[in-house]
């Protein structure tokens, strides 16, 4: 009764590559150039080869090289994007990734197979199923625009002390709905972290930059400085310039200096187990073994060693021993002694609270290992490498020697604002961003002082030197009274205080911006996740949904201030081409019209940071904490065995929930007619004519949007029929029955106004359109369809009454003529399948049109890919073949196989994938034909030529049927290659055709 064959089929797939197994016959699916409309889908449905490529994913983080983690996210995104329909495109690829990450981390079969129908149904692209599974997973829907002001300006990944790799951290921003992403190292940067991290954010869209955290000397310890060189082209100019060799020595003196911070983790690794361990073990008995260096390491992995990756060994060793400590503590809670269950929960409670930060605050801290030199606190004879002997102005000076283009910012962790008004000074106007606000430093209390930080950033910015020298005059005069001052930095703030205008000059052209990041690992019960947005930049919809996953979401004393900035074009006009202006584009010049007539992109523009009280502050989170609900220990007394619930109703299986669903709506329209009606025909088949009427109209409406019936050979027109969208149609238009042939028709129109076919038939119609309108828009609105539609149905009522008048004519007209007596009676009793019926029509056209531009704007999307891939290839083979004419080694497949070199078979391969793909497009993909005659009508006569004399490599049909054989589309190649060697003739030829039709336009 439950789930679907698909269902299991994906769970399949699941299950096989999480247990080893590498499914070969999927595979090869990640192939590049192998588009997810094309000719692999005869190989593999997109659930299943999205779901492969999801844990390919996260099997490529323990095992795969960079190169095949990339490779796997470029196919991810192309599979994740192709399959997501309807208006929500961008909110459907978020939910189908969170729910495939969440399938792979499941551990029952009966939760894996929930979310695999789940992933089924998000794929739809159904706005209600998209709206329930965002709110699941606590992700905020964003703006399908995509311009959403979502950051966060310090992460880690698994190269420092993050848990995910590069790969894996654009991957889980992007499902999060950042936009921009600051990564952050420390003391140096290896090339190939660098480009795995700028290529995955490349693929995904996701603006990242990279900052080094370089720690130089200030007054007896260290400060945190962010170093973030700028000014690159893409990311092989960054990448040079990484590679550079006084970039490198730098990169080496920074990892000496990460090493020589290193020692002081393994020296607290052996403190734990000498003492730590053992007091641990007596707290709780438990007997926890000694910790080796090597399973540290491993844990550790690509990443740099510290106190959190320690704790976080020490937290997987304990839960295991808690668990089994708890066992014991259950027979306590059941035995009915109250001391002893009192106390059971007692050390339940301790166990539960013993997280990750709370072993490093008990155990790991230097407070807690006084014997143990600290490498973190400077000392002039400390033997320190020479980069963390550096001061401020030694470091400054350092960076502007390699790199003129960069931003410093200063970390506010443990600085007062005394300490940032002489760091400001001494920079010298180079510390141009303050990290306003970090999520790790305020749970732990380390910016005590904030307020004031940021009140001498504004008054610094606003370019006042009253408003500024008032300030400083504040912060010297505080200093005097402060003893833990030094008298050195007193008299240094009264020199600044005397040389004002000089900190005033150094920021007079120079804006002292605010960063804002979370310094999250995940997992954390004081520490958010990832991500942060301004939700001033958030429609409406989007706000409200918001405040409601996240009623308690930590709000921060900051307000970033936003406007928007709307760009409008010439309608009909291209992005990139030149404005052309014509009656109609000067007429939507009215401000009125602008709206109506232009397109236009919106976009917002970040203004300045204010201090604020925090319910004033429009930043929330986009991360959560570590829930309660998370916590895996537990004392529960034992309890009789529970019967296992069954799964909720929306998981039954497809077949039955489609039948339950025009069942539902079956009822109401069949005891409504049967109750109703004399005549027997209504009385028993008014609801068969009524079914029949919706039913047609779904079949015009997706036969119409598809191509219609001869667009292929190879499809039946069942095969265009959305059966899901069928059932769920017939069930809502089985309440209309009542609504509007009892309730409208009848009760208020004939019994109450005296208003029927013969005496007013334009008010009957009139008033059955309307309220047929209201209710398909109150039923679309509840459905989560978007509004436009909604209101879209409404207004096809309008056009429905001529038509419901035109065929109540024509069949009294017919009935006239037959002689058939009390010809308005029956028209009475017909009047409601009549405007039924005229609504339908209507409704089958104008969607079916609807339809049909979601179908072009695919197809266009697909056309698009392929053709830019074609040319591109075909510019590869003309530039590593200066002395060739490459169009005339296309004439001939056979001279142009031969004429591929080893070092050219991946463009062969590519050639003979594009030509393949794009003939599935023409035989299968609605709407292919008419999207290609209309982009080779836009060719230049080289382009069209290019693109038609490419195809024709699919003439060599034993080295095409060989690759078949080899595993192009994976082992289940037989239909794909069946579909090759039956069709490609014909395609040929429709080409040929269309070109020869085409010829007088070309230009």
């Amino acid at each position: 009764m439950f789930f679907d064959l698909k269902d299991h089929e994906l769970l399949g797939i699941v299950n096989d590559v999480l247990h080893g197994e590498d499914a070969p016959n999927l595979k090869s699916l990640l192939t590049p150039y192998l588009h997810p409309h094309g000719i692999k889908e005869m190989a593999a449905t997109r659930g299943l080869r999205i779901a492969y490529a999801v844990v390919k994913m996260f099997r490529s983080l323990e095992r795969d090289t960079v190169e095949e983690r990339l490779r796997t996210l470029q196919a991810l995104r192309e599979e994740i994007f192709s399959s997501s329909e309807g208006n929500l495109r961008k909110n459907t690829a978020r939910v189908l990734l969170q729910i495939m990450k969440e399938l792979v981390r499941a551990g029952d079969d009966e939760r894996k197979l929930s979310l695999a129908r789940d992933f089924r149904e998000a794929a739809t692209g159904r706005p209600r199923a998209i709206a329930r599974q965002l709110d699941r997973f606590h992700l905020v829907k964003m703006p399908e625009e995509w311009n959403q002001i979502a950051f966060d300006d310090h992460v880690h990944d698994a190269n420092t002390k993050g848990r995910k790799s590069a790969t894996h951290l654009i991957m889980d921003a992007w499902i999060k709905g950042i936009r921009r992403l600051r990564v952050i190292y420390y003391n140096f940067l290896s090339p190939e972290v660098a480009e795995e991290l700028l290529r995955a954010a490349e693929i995904m869209g996701v603006n990242v930059r990279l900052g080094l955290e370089l720690t130089p000397r200030f007054r007896g310890r260290y400060i945190r400085l962010i170093w973030t060189p700028r000014g690159f082209t893409d990311t092989r100019d960054f990448l040079g310039f990484v590679r550079q060799p006084e970039v490198q020595q730098f990169m080496a003196a920074g990892r000496v200096a990460s090493e020589y911070q290193q020692v002081y983790i393994f020296a607290i690794l052996e403190a734990f187990n000498r003492a730590h361990r053992q007091a641990i073990n007596q707290l709780f008995g438990i007997q926890m073994p000694t910790l080796a260096a090597g399973e540290f390491l491993k844990l550790v992995g690509s990443g740099q060693p510290s106190l959190h990756h320690l704790a976080k060994l020490i937290h997987d060793q304990l839960v295991p021993l808690f668990r089994e400590r708890l066992e014991g503590l259950r027979e306590c809670c059941a035995c009915g002694d109250e001391q002893k269950r009192r106390a059971a929960e007692e050390l339940a409670t301790r166990m539960n609270s013993l997280d990750i930060e709370t072993i490093i605050d008990d155990y790991l801290r230097p407070a807690k290992n006084p014997n143990i030199h600290n490498p973190f606190v400077p000392s002039p004879d400390d033997g320190a490498p020479p980069l963390l002997r550096l001061s401020l102005e030694e470091l400054l000076d350092r960076l502007e020697r390699l790199h003129t283009r960069h931003r410093i910012t200063l970390s506010l962790s443990g600085l007062w604002a005394v300490d940032v008004l002489e760091l400001l000074y001494r920079s010298r106007g180079r510390i141009t961003r303050l990290e306003a606000f970090n999520f790790k430093d305020a749970a732990f209390g380390r910016c005590p002082d904030n307020p004031r930080i940021l009140e001498l950033q504004s008054a610094l910015n606003s370019g006042n030197a009253v408003r500024l020298k008032r300030n400083v005059i504040d912060l010297v005069f505080s200093a005097e009274e402060h003893e833990e001052l030094s008298e050195d930095q007193k008299r240094t703030l009264r020199a600044i205080l005397s040389d004002l205008e000089s900190l005033r000059k150094y920021y007079g052209n120079t804006t002292l911006k605010s960063r804002i990041g979370t310094d999250s690992t995940g997992g954390s019960a004081r520490v958010p996740g990832m991500g942060l947005v301004v939700v001033d930049s958030l429609p409406g919809k989007c706000r409200r949904q918001m405040e409601r996953l996240v009623a308690d979401n930590l709000r921060i004393p900051i307000r970033i201030e936003v406007a928007r900035r709307r760009t409008y074009r010439v309608p009909g006009q291209r992005e990139g081409s030149e404005p052309r202006l014509s009656g109609p584009s000067k007429i939507s010049e009215l401000p009125f019209l602008q709206r109506v007539f232009r397109p236009f992109n919106d976009e917002w523009v970040v203004g300045r940071y204010q201090n604020v009280p925090p319910e004033e502050s429009n930043i929330r989170t986009l991360g959560g904490f570590a829930s309660e609900d998370a916590k895996l220990l537990r004392l529960d007394c034992p309890e009789q065995t529970k019967v296992k619930p069954w799964p909720a109703p929306r998981y039954l299986n497809t077949n039955i929930k489609n039948l339950l669903k025009i069942l539902l709506g079956f009822m109401p329209a069949y005891a409504t007619f049967a109750l109703t009606q004399d005549w027997w025909l209504l009385a028993w088949f008014g609801a068969l004519i009524w079914f029949g009427i919706t039913g047609i109209r779904n079949i015009i409406q997706s036969v119409l949007g598809a191509g219609g019936l001869r667009r292929t050979p190879l499809l039946h027109w069942s095969d265009y029929v959305k059966w899901n969208r069928l059932a769920d149609s017939l069930m809502y238009t089985g309440f209309s029955v009542p609504l509007l042939d009892l309730l409208v028709k009848t009760i208020l129109m004939q019994k109450g106004f005296g208003v029927t076919v013969e005496t007013n038939p334009v008010a009957l119609y009139a008033s059955m359109a309307v309220v047929n309108g209201l209710y398909l828009m109150g039923h679309n609105l509840f459905r989560g369809l978007p509004r436009q539609a909604a209101v879209g149905n409404l207004f096809r009522t309008v056009l429905s009454i001529p038509v419901a008048l035109s065929l109540n004519f024509l069949i009294g007209f017919s009935l006239g003529l037959a002689g058939v007596p009390a010809a308005g009676a029956i028209l009475q009793n017909w009047a409601a399948i009549i405007s039924k019926l005229a609504s339908d029509l209507v409704a089958g056209f104008i969607e079916g049109l609807a339809d049909r531009a979601v179908n072009f704007r695919e197809r266009m999307r697909d056309y698009t890919d392929k053709l830019r891939q074609l040319y591109d290839i075909f510019a590869r083979l003309e530039l590593q073949n200066p002395e060739a004419e490459v169009l005339s080694q296309l004439e001939s497949p056979e001279r142009f196989v031969c004429a591929m070199s080893m070092e050219e078979e991946s463009v062969n391969l590519a050639t003979i994938v594009n030509a393949l793909d794009l003939m599935y497009f023409w035989m299968y993909q609605p709407r292919a034909r008419h999207v290609l005659e209309g982009l080779l009508e836009e060719m230049s006569t080289e382009e069209r030529r290019v693109f038609l004399l490419s195809q024709y490599v699919l003439q060599r049909e034993r080295d095409i049927s060989q690759l078949f054989l080899d595993g192009l589309v994976g082992k289940n190649f037989s239909q794909a290659l069946a579909f090759y060697l039956h069709t490609w003739r014909d395609y040929l030829d429709d080409l040929q055709r269309m070109a020869l039709r085409l010829a007088p336009a070309s230009r």
